[in-house]
Formats: structure tokens, C-alpha cells, sequence
């Protein structure tokens, strides 16, 4: 006779029994009820949590052992190790029945094989699902307050933040600052999450990865806001800036090894699609050539498309940066040089005001439907501000400049052609072309 052990616990800072507690009782009971049955433990499910079966891998291991008739009893603690979710308890259930696996509960005293306690294990289990219920809804709502306090709501933060205690209360502040930059700067620089990922592994932190990246770009945190504060933290970058990371144009490298100047840059005036790169060989020179088209329009004839040559872009590019450059800075210092409101000021009082009124919250002094309206309006008004605040052109077209020194052409002719793609690729966000495939301009990656 089979006999499994299912032990599990949510968290690994919770209250519940131990793992190891967990599979002692249920051995001990194992023991002396069924003294000749062969013990199977499956508890490889630690800090998973119980409202689904399905990240639970040792879980779904005892199931098909059980399907096959390996099993002839499953023991646990209490029914809420099984499943918290009435749906998934019937189905397994059901699945344990039909193989003759009966389903015992140590601390509740339950055996399935008897009428009423198959009866009380379909209670207990409903019983479980509610309980859930409550503490997920409970947990949502301590978390959206400590959201709108700028609290730690979770211990779990991307690269760049941690949790530090600040007069008695948890915050989520910045940490390895320089580090969290370098990473970005990198991904911005070469336009490759592959490369980025294997150079932070090789000069910064050995165990990055690519969901690591992922997570850093998708997250929030980094222009300071969650959910609807948007001022939740210190923020690293400004909500343009943010969301230029997030449009980078990756370099995508060609099977052929061949490295194309401005792949990504162009897209088809007729149909909108982003343009493929390709070669050919000149057969006088012998030489390559490498140049931009639709792919939907050459191979499937859907519309009339021309190629676009990457020695002209090359060349209208070192013809056309500087004057474009130019009028770019000129329109910027222009439109910056109109009289504005005092933005500062009006912001910190309208963040003061926001303060004031949770302050009057908490001490009972206003009902919820008048705080949560008039923190709507605050808060609002706070995003407002500081989005025009943060729209500052004059400072982003500075240090764009950088990028692109007086004499770079010069510079530019000593690169290989990896060094002027990552260079055109830096600076270049994408081409505009008319219909008849010419050039007419491009956007600055500003």
C-alpha cells in the first residue's frame, strides 16, 4: 500500500506548521493507522501559494502518480494544503475517487472513505475557499492604503530599490544607484536586451537575467509611481525618459553575421510595416550592398515598394545631422523661452494639501467618499504638475548633444561598422520616407 504526504506552506514567514512538522504528524499518523504502508513525500511546494494547482509542480507529480494507480491514500493536514479553490478541490477530488485514492485530513480528523466524512471534506473545502476570499480582500485593501502613503506593501522590490525603516515606518528607497544607471545607460547605448543582459552578468551582478531586464523596464517604480501614487517613491527617471527605454528600437542581428547600419529605423509609407534588411553583391566589384524594403510588398506583391539604399542613408545622414540638430535646438530654446507659471511652487502646495488631508483622515475627521474624492482631484492635479515639470526640452536636448560632439564626423570614420551602427542607433529613432521611398527626415531619440 501507497501512501503520499502532501505538506505545503504559502510563505516562508507565515504562521502556519512548518513543512517539516507538517510531514512528521501526518507520518506519525500513518504510522498507526496503517503500520505496513510505504510513505511517499512530495514537498517540493514551498511558498507556493494554495488558490491554484497550477505553479505547484510536486503537487501535479502526486496527482499523476495518483491517476496512475500508484497511490492508494493522500494525506494532509488540513484541506486548505489541497486547494483553496472550491472549483479545483471538486476536480481533483473527483480525479482521487476515480483511482481509488481515498483523501485523509490528520488535524481534522476527516477520512474520505467513509460517507460522512467525504460529506464534511466538501464543507471544509468550501470553508477554505471563503477564508481565502476574505484574507485576499483584506490583504487588497491594506495594500491600496499603504500605496497611497507611500508605504512598502510588499517585501519584494526590483534592482536599484530596497526596504529601509524611516521613522518607524517601511519605505521603498534607492540602492546601488550607480549600478541601477549603468544598466539602463547600457540598454540605451547598444539597443540589445541580450547584450545588456550579458554584459551586467559579466561586469556587474553574475545572476542577471533576461526576466531581470524585463522586470526593470516594465516596472514603475523607476519614475517613482505605483498603481495611482505617483509619487510613491523616489523616482529615478522622469516619465518621458522612462518611456524612451521602453521604445527602444532593438538592434536585431542577422543569421548571415552581416551588420546593417539602420535596421529597425525605417518603416514602409504604404503600408506602415517595419522595413527588413538584406544585401546583394555588385557583380562588377564584387562587393556587398546593403539596403532597407518591405518585405510584405517584394515577396507577396501586396503593394508596389522600392529599396532603400544604406550607403545613401549613410550619406544623407552625414549631409543632414548638423542642420537638423540645429533647427531641433532652435525650436526647443524657442518654445522654452515663453513665460510659465511658477510650476514648483504650485506643485509642493498642492502636495502639502494631499498631506493635510490624510493627516484629517486618519484622525477620523472626514468620511471615506469625501477623502477618496478629494484625493482623486489632488492627485490629479499633482500629475499634472509634474508632467509639464518633467517636459523640460532644454535640459534633454543638452544632453543629447553630448552624444554628438563637434567633430564626430571625424570620429565617426574611425568606427567599425558594429561602432556606427550602436552609433546611428543612439541618436536616431526613425526615418520618415514619402511614398515614392526617399528620405525626407528623421526623429532624434529624444
Amino acid at each position: 500500500m501507497n501512501i503520499a504526504i502532501y505538506p505545503r506552506k504559502s510563505k516562508k514567514d507565515d504562521n502556519s506548521e512548518s513543512m517539516e512538522q507538517q510531514i512528521d504528524d501526518c507520518r506519525k499518523y500513518i504510522n498507526k493507522t496503517y503500520p505496513d504502508a510505504n510513505i511517499i513525500v512530495y514537498s517540493g511546494d514551498y511558498a507556493i501559494t494554495g488558490h491554484s494547482t497550477a505553479k505547484r509542480k510536486d503537487f501535479q507529480r502526486m496527482m499523476d502518480d495518483v491517476r496512475a494507480g500508484r497511490i492508494n491514500a493522500v494525506v494532509i493536514m488540513r484541506y486548505d494544503r489541497i486547494a483553496r479553490n472550491m472549483r479545483d478541490f471538486c476536480n481533483l477530488y473527483h480525479d482521487m475517487e476515480s483511482a481509488g485514492c481515498n483523501l485523509i485530513s490528520v488535524s481534522q480528523q476527516i477520512d474520505t472513505s467513509t460517507p460522512y466524512g467525504k460529506n464534511f471534506m466538501y464543507q471544509m473545502a468550501n470553508m477554505a475557499e471563503l477564508e481565502w476570499a476574505i484574507i485576499s480582500e483584506r490583504y487588497k485593501d491594506t495594500a491600496a492604503y499603504k500605496i497611497r502613503e507611500g508605504k512598502a506593501y510588499t517585501g519584494r522590490v526590483p534592482i536599484g530599490f530596497k526596504i529601509e525603516k524611516i521613522d518607524g515606518v517601511k519605505k521603498v528607497v534607492h540602492d546601488n544607484e550607480e549600478q541601477t544607471r549603468a544598466i539602463f545607460d547600457y540598454l540605451l547605448a547598444t539597443k540589445s536586451k541580450r547584450g545588456t543582459v550579458l554584459w551586467v552578468r559579466e561586469n556587474l551582478i553574475p545572476d542577471f537575467t533576461r526576466h531581470k531586464l524585463d522586470t526593470m523596464i516594465k516596472s514603475d517604480l523607476y519614475i517613482g509611481k505605483v498603481r495611482e501614487n505617483d509619487h510613491f517613491c523616489q523616482p529615478y527617471f522622469t516619465k518621458d525618459q522612462m518611456e524612451e527605454i521602453r521604445s527602444v528600437n532593438q538592434i536585431k542581428y542577422a543569421p548571415s553575421g552581416h551588420i546593417y547600419l539602420f535596421s529597425g529605423l525605417f518603416r514602409c509609407p504604404i503600408c506602415g510595416r517595419k522595413m527588413s534588411s538584406f544585401y546583394s553583391i555588385d557583380r562588377k566589384t564584387k562587393k556587398h550592398r546593403q539596403y532597407q524594403r518591405c518585405w510584405f510588398g517584394g515577396n507577396e506583391k501586396l503593394h508596389k515598394t522600392k529599396l532603400v539604399s544604406e550607403a545613401k542613408t549613410e550619406k544623407y545622414l552625414l549631409e543632414n545631422l548638423d542642420a537638423a540638430l540645429k533647427n531641433l535646438e532652435f525650436d526647443v530654446k524657442k518654445e522654452a523661452g515663453k513665460p510659465k507659471r511658477n510650476l514648483n511652487k504650485k506643485l509642493n502646495d498642492a502636495i502639502g494639501e494631499r498631506e493635510r488631508l490624510n493627516y484629517l483622515f486618519e484622525k477620523g475627521r472626514i468620511d471615506i467618499p469625501e477623502y477618496e474624492k478629494k484625493y482623486s482631484i489632488l492627485s490629479g492635479k499633482i500629475n499634472s504638475i509634474s508632467e509639464e515639470l518633467s517636459n523640460n526640452k532644454v535640459v534633454r536636448i543638452e544632453e543629447f548633444k553630448k552624444q554628438i560632439p563637434e567633430d564626430w564626423k571625424e570620429l565617426y570614420e574611425q568606427l567599425d561598422q558594429k561602432g556606427k551602427q550602436e552609433f546611428w542607433h543612439r541618436i536616431i529613432k526613425e526615418f520618415y520616407l514619402n511614398e515614392a521611398f526617399e528620405i525626407t527626415g528623421f526623429i532624434f531619440y529624444i
